[in-house]
């Protein structure tokens, strides 16, 4: 049934008034009352002014939409060297007790393997601080194919491993959480002697 001229005057003097809104509008955006409310005045200006609140509010909409791009240098990257040390089951170790990263940022580990008895072969992987036993028996089952590095989701990052005399590099993201974490190597047998701390902090507090 069309609407009579009377009718459409109230229902526009009602938009207007946002506290007189009908509740058969209410589930409207104001953008699209705005929209009804300047669709419906006379004349060429209503139509212009309609059509300035469409462009204005399809702006907005696209703006919202749009994430603004972060800039590389608003991560922080750091660079450490961690060696594997010792050429027995009771010497094996590495060098560093902790390895600190900024919260999402790039960490770059070079993992050297400074042992000269062959069967000294080692990887470095970063976990969380209380799955150790956990990740060391996955890494156990998915063997050397994989380095001993199993695909859970407590396990960070992982190398590949390093006969003695080798080193190896790779970079990963740390976690956004600041914390205290682990890194450990996953070789069956060395994760009770090789590990240390992984240290997260706000990018502000990493020298």
């Amino acid at each position: 049934m069309p609407i009579s001229n009377s009718k459409l005057r109230l229902t526009v003097k009602e938009i207007k008034d946002p506290m007189k809104i009908p509740s058969k509008l209410s589930s409207f955006s104001l953008p699209a009352l705005l929209l009804f409310s300047f669709a419906c005045s006379e004349g060429e200006s209503g139509d212009a002014e309609a059509e300035t609140i469409a462009e204005v509010v399809a702006s907005e909409e696209e703006a919202v939409e749009e994430e603004p791009a972060i800039p590389e240098e608003a991560f922080e990257t750091i660079e450490v060297t961690v060696e594997a040390l010792g050429n027995s089951m009771e010497e094996i170790r590495f060098d560093k007790e902790e390895v600190v990263a900024p919260s999402n940022g790039q960490l770059t580990v070079t993992l050297v393997n400074k042992s000269e008895d062959p069967e000294m072969i080692h990887n470095i992987v970063f976990i969380h601080d209380d799955a150790i036993e956990e990740v060391a028996a996955a890494g156990l089952k998915v063997g050397p194919e994989k380095a001993f590095v199993p695909d859970l989701s407590s396990v960070f990052a992982g190398s590949e491993l390093v006969e003695p005399g080798e080193s190896t590099e790779f970079t990963f993201t740390a976690p956004f959480q600041s914390g205290e974490y682990l890194f450990v190597c996953t070789v069956p047998g060395h994760a009770e002697e090789m590990n240390g701390r992984f240290i997260v902090l706000p990018p502000a507090a990493v020298e």
